[in-house]
Parts: C-alpha cells; structure tokens; sequence
C-alpha cells in the first residue's frame, strides 16, 4: 500500500477531509494513462494524477458518480466547504434519492432539508432544476456543458464539473482553487477575476484535459488547491507539480494570485419580536423571491436612524401589528449573523398576548412548538426559535 506523503498541513483540515479512499486509480490497468497516451501527456500531469490517486478525500458522490448525485453535490459545494456539506449530502440523498423524489417534494420540505446550508437560491434552484428534468425531459439528465449550463443554477464551473466527472464529457471546470493552482503553476502576476483572464485559462486547461482523463484533471486540480496549494501558506514540499510551478521557482506563492482590496463589511441592525400567545408564537413566510425566499422568519424590521433605541423600534412594530402599548415589551436575546455581504445583529424583543391578534395576511401564522421545528429557518431565525423551545420545556 502506498502510504501518503507527511507534513500535508494536516492541521488545517478535519479528519474528515484526511480521510484516503481506495480509488481504481491505484490499479495500474485503471489508470487513465495509458501507455497509448503517456507519450504526449505532459510530466507535470502525470504526477498530478498519480497524487491524486494516493491522496483524492473519500466523497460519497465520488463512489458513485451518478449524474444526480454529482449535480446535487456540485450545486451544495458552491461556496461551502467539503465537511459541511458531506453530512447535508448524505441527509439530502436519503429524503430525495432520485431526481424524481426531489422533482415531487414540496419546495418547503426541500428549504427544511436546506436549512443551516445557506445561500438558499441554490436549494430553489435545485428543485426548479429537477422539475425541468423529470417533467420536460422525462427523467433524461444533460450530457453537454451546454446543456446543463442551460438550467438553473449551473454557472461554467459546474456545468463543465457535471458534464466531465458525471458525463465523461472533455470540460475545464475551473474554480477558485484550480484558478489558484493555474496562477501560480504558471507564474500570472495579474488579477485572475477577469473573464479575459478566465477565458485564457480554460482554453489552456481544455487542451489538457483532452489528452488524459477529463474527469480526473478536473478533480486533480481542484483537490490540489484544496489541500496543498493552499491560498496561505501553501504545502508546497507536497506538491506533485512544484518543479514546473513558476512561482514556487520564484517565491512568489505569497503574491499569486493577485488579491483584490476587500472593501468592509457593512454591519446592519434588526429587531425582532417574538410574540406569543397559547403556546404559539407569530411567524410570517418570507417572499417568494428576494434574500432567503420563502424561509418562515419571526416578525422584524430594520433598526435605522429614525428609531433611537432597539426598544423604541421594537414597540414601533408592535404598534404596526395593533398591539396595545399595554402589553409589556422584555428583552430577550442578541443574535449575531454573517451574510456573504453583510453582517448583522439582531436585537430580540418578548411580548406576551392574553388573546392572539388578527393574522395581517394570509402569509403569517401562529406556530406551534412542533411547527418551529418542521418550518424551514434561516439560521439565525433558528436560533430564536430553539432559545423559545427550551424556555417553553423549562416552564412547561
């Protein structure tokens, strides 16, 4: 057995992404190098594959690359790490294991199969996706980058994903760790965010997948980002392909890829009520389209220089409910969030109600301990929403 390399920055991966599967690229007569193609494929990829062979991280789309799978994982693993979405993928197959199964499912259930994923578009657009394949291609999957470029949610990087590892179509799928790999593999000093630049790079890294394995390359590479040619402090002792890497020659691995200015962050805050009447509390289901569509969320407004404390602002929406000043307004909780764009506090106010008001309109609703719990939430909403819970099991 061929042990792994040592100091591969273990420390700054979990266990599970060390983890090594047994991959077919091990068998000899498996591997996508063929003596028929070892002649005109580069060096500098042989190594990279062979690593890949010892190294690639045990997926579970990746025991079956099914198109389904491969598809549902690519869409989880836009901008979230490995070992959060394994557990979810995992989770996610067992409620909708087909395409069929998922294309069937209330957008609701799947929001609530969702939750805590974020970036929540990508959940409707993966059910608006599987309606488009069940329903108008009865069942058939794309097989071209073009074709799943078409569908919602699938941008370059994923339609060419899907279409070489799930398709066995030739496709560069470039993402931020190949871009990262490409960069610095060939020594661009210059911004790589460009589609000049990324048009230049993926026609560079077609011409390679086409003489090996495309499924493969593409895998390599991004693997390669993941865990050597990191964005800091790369492993570059480990790297399969450091005698060919430019900057590594150079020592520029601390300068490549160039890195834009980030501009701040801009901090928002929020109150919130929870209004509770007869063991159930007010909840209103958010528009079908906009930031979090469709995600039940506790009543709230935005807290902006008209109101001079969270308290003030929270009574103001209390009063836009009809409820009576009578009613004593207690503060509950602070919740502390981070959007991709934004972050956020969220100031909790409690309010409890002798008799329930009058919904304001058919989007809100009075809910029950066990509605919370089967609702789809945003995260921070769940937060609330599990502090109310155990209060109510406590008193209870």
């Amino acid at each position: 057995m061929i042990r792994p390399q040592k100091n591969m920055n273990a420390h700054q991966r979990s266990p599970a992404e060390n983890t090594q599967s047994k991959s077919p690229l091990a068998n000899k007569a498996n591997h996508p190098l063929a003596p028929a193609h070892s002649r005109k494929t580069p060096l500098w990829i042989q190594h990279l594959l062979h690593w890949f062979s010892v190294h690639q991280r045990t997926m579970p789309w990746r025991d079956d690359p099914s198109p389904y799978k491969v598809w549902v994982s690519e869409i989880m693993l836009q901008q979230t790490r490995v070992t959060a979405v394994i557990p979810y993928f995992e989770r996610f197959l067992g409620q909708f294991p087909t395409v069929q199964s998922l294309a069937d499912a209330p957008l609701e259930k799947v929001l609530k199969a969702w939750e805590g994923l974020g970036y929540y578009s990508r959940a409707r657009n993966l059910h608006q996706t599987a309606k488009i394949i069940h329903f108008e291609r009865n069942g058939h999957f794309p097989k071209t980058e073009a074709e799943w470029l078409a569908l919602p949610g699938v941008g370059p990087y994923t339609a060419a994903a899907v279409a070489s590892i799930a398709c066995g179509q030739t496709a560069a799928a470039i993402d931020g760790n190949v871009m990262r790999v490409w960069s610095r593999l060939r020594g661009i000093r210059e911004d790589i965010s460009t589609p000049a630049w990324r048009n230049k790079a993926r026609a560079d890294l077609i011409r390679y997948a086409r003489i090996c394995n495309a499924s493969l390359f593409n895998q390599a590479m991004m693997e390669l980002g993941a865990l050597v040619c990191l964005p800091r402090n790369p492993a570059c002792v480990d790297c399969p392909i450091r005698n060919n890497c430019i900057a590594h020659r150079k020592r520029w691995t601390d300068i490549i890829p160039l890195r834009k200015k980030i501009n701040p962050v801009p901090h928002r805050h929020e109150v919130v009520l929870l209004i509770s009447s007869n063991k159930k509390v007010l909840m209103r289901q958010r528009p079908e389209k906009g930031l979090l569509a469709g995600l039940w969320k506790f009543p709230s407004q935005p807290l902006d220089k008209t109101h001079t404390s969270s308290s003030r602002a929270a009574r103001a929406l209390a009063n836009s409910l009809h409820i009576p000043q009578t009613n004593k307004l207690q503060k509950h909780q602070r919740v502390e969030h981070a959007f991709t764009h934004f972050t956020q506090t969220l100031h909790v106010y409690r309010m409890e109600l002798a008799t329930a008001i009058k919904l304001p309109s058919p989007d809100w609703r009075w809910c029950s301990a066990h509605d919370l719990d089967t609702l789809p939430l945003s995260r921070s909403q769940r937060i609330i929403a599990n502090e109310y819970n155990a209060e109510d099991e406590r008193s209870s």
